[in-house]
């Protein structure tokens, strides 16, 4: 549980201080962690009857209490995580993932923006760290090993005709004719 917060709003709670919440506020805090981590399916999953209605691309379906009870097992009581289960399948029974609440794998979609750079810090063993002399000496450099490697695997023929093909013919040999 290291690291997780829980927010009723803007305000947030720690595990320990979840604890000590009335049910009430406990509930509050379970049906909005519930909301900020699964939604229901129509707003974002592929619909077709003929293969069973939603497709599940993000995991899924999920209950509500299940995830709850997932959740909050070691910090409320059975009773008021299914209360809070109650209140949010008001909504639905069968809920997905948030897909934007997925871990970072590093690979960006072209619709993603751009990650910021500006607070990149090289590691001190990295090759590439030093000032920008250095770092585009040691560009040119590359770039000069890389136009030799392309050169010294291009043809030494000419392409398209290089085999000197003969004199085009004046006249067509009788047997063509």
């Amino acid at each position: 549980m290291k690291g997780r917060a829980y927010f009723i709003g803007d305000e947030r709670f720690t595990p320990s201080q979840f604890r000590r919440l009335s049910k009430q506020k406990q509930v509050e805090a379970m049906i909005a962690w519930f909301h900020s981590e699964y939604e229901d399916p129509v707003h974002r999953l592929p619909f077709n009857s003929r293969v069973g209605g939603y497709q599940w691309i993000f995991g899924g379906p999920y209950t509500a209490d299940e995830k709850i009870q997932e959740e909050f097992s070691n910090l409320s009581a059975f009773e008021t995580m299914q209360g809070a289960a109650r209140r949010i399948e008001e909504d639905g029974f069968d809920w997905s993932p948030r897909p934007d609440n997925e871990p970072d794998d590093g690979i960006y979609s072209i619709n993603d923006p751009l990650p910021d750079i500006s607070e990149f810090e090289p590691d001190d063993d990295d090759e590439a760290s030093g000032n920008v002399e250095t770092l585009r000496h040691e560009m040119h450099t590359r770039l000069d090993q890389l136009e030799e490697l392309v050169r010294s695997r291009m043809p030494t023929h000419g392409g398209m005709g290089h085999n000197q093909p003969p004199e085009p013919l004046d006249e067509l040999p009788a047997e063509i004719i």
